[in-house]
C-alpha cells in the first residue's frame, strides 16, 4: 500500500489530480471513507476539513453515490448473469457452474418497485405493467420461502 500511497503523490506533485481526487476516487470505488483516507494516506483531521468546503462535500456526495450505484450494478450482474463456481469430483476442479441469487433479484425488484413509487404516481397501462412485477415479485418470495427451494 505505501507503493500505491508514493506513486499518487508523485502524481499529485505533477499536477495531475489532488489527493482530494484521489481521495473522491477511492470513495467512489469503495464507499468507504476510512479505507480511501488510508489508501491516500490522509489523516481524518483532513478529511474533516476538507468537508467544510460546500463543493467538496458535493463532490463526497457524489463520490458515495457513484459506489451506491456500482454496488446496485454488481448486485445486479449476479442476480442476473451468475457468477462462476468451480465444481470438483474427487478433488480436481472438472468445469463449471453459474450461481445466480433468486434472492438478490428479490430485492432488486423491491428496491426498483420502491423506487418508482416514490418517484411518480403509477396510472394506465403502468399499472397493469407494476401489478403484474409486483405478482411475479410475490411468486417468486413464495417459491424462495418455501421448503423444496431450499
Amino acid at each position: 500500500h505505501s507503493i500505491l500511497v508514493q506513486l499518487l503523490r508523485c502524481i499529485e506533485q505533477r499536477g495531475y489530480v489532488s489527493v482530494q481526487d484521489i481521495f473522491l476516487l477511492a470513495v467512489a470505488r469503495t464507499g468507504n471513507e476510512t479505507v480511501s483516507a488510508h489508501l491516500c494516506g490522509v489523516s481524518h483531521t483532513q478529511i474533516t476539513c476538507w468537508k467544510t468546503a460546500p463543493a467538496f462535500k458535493a463532490q463526497l456526495e457524489h463520490a458515495h453515490q457513484a459506489a451506491a450505484d456500482w454496488l446496485k450494478y454488481s448486485a445486479w450482474q449476479r442476480a442476473v448473469n451468475g457468477i462462476q463456481v468451480p465444481y470438483f469430483s474427487q478433488g480436481e476442479i472438472v468445469g463449471h457452474k453459474r450461481i445466480y441469487s433468486d434472492k438478490l433479484l428479490m430485492w432488486l425488484l423491491n428496491q426498483h418497485s420502491q423506487q418508482r413509487d416514490h418517484e411518480e404516481e403509477v396510472t394506465g397501462e403502468d399499472a397493469h405493467i407494476h401489478a403484474s412485477l409486483e405478482q411475479k415479485l410475490a411468486q417468486l418470495a413464495r417459491a424462495v420461502e418455501s421448503p423444496a427451494a431450499k
